[in-house]
């Protein structure tokens, strides 16, 4: 079982929401799509979840950010009852079973200015 952290200032998601080029770097179109209507301080405090989630995640595992899983391979989504969950995508998920996973465990907070997520695997 291992843990990652991720704790991010809500106010950089501003910088990236209308750049198209880099938020498809960064997100999935399914992360994209869930965020379609909301306002912009609304968008900045979800996408900051989601990228926390990502780094907290790539932490866990032991490779960082741009070593191997690309952060648009992670997909953050919610259960019914707003519990996040992510996704791999199938190579993403490959990677993630060779080293030895099978689980992942995750949570979001946030306040108007600052969002924190964890990440456990197993």
């Amino acid at each position: 079982m291992e843990i990652g952290i991720d704790i991010l200032d809500i106010d950089r998601m501003y910088n990236i929401i209308d750049k198209k080029t880099l938020m498809n770097r960064i997100f999935t179109e399914t992360e994209i799509r869930q965020i379609a209507g909301k306002n912009k301080q609304a968008k900045a405090q979800t996408l900051a979840g989601y990228y926390s989630l990502k780094e907290a995640f790539l932490k866990a595992i032991g490779i960082g950010i741009g070593r191997g899983i690309a952060l648009n391979e992670i997909s953050v989504t919610y259960e019914e009852l707003g519990r996040p969950y992510i996704v791999l995508s199938d190579d993403a998920q490959r990677r993630f079973n060779d080293m030895g996973y099978t689980k992942i465990s995750s949570s979001i907070s946030d306040t108007k200015s600052v969002c924190v997520a964890t990440c456990i695997v197993y």
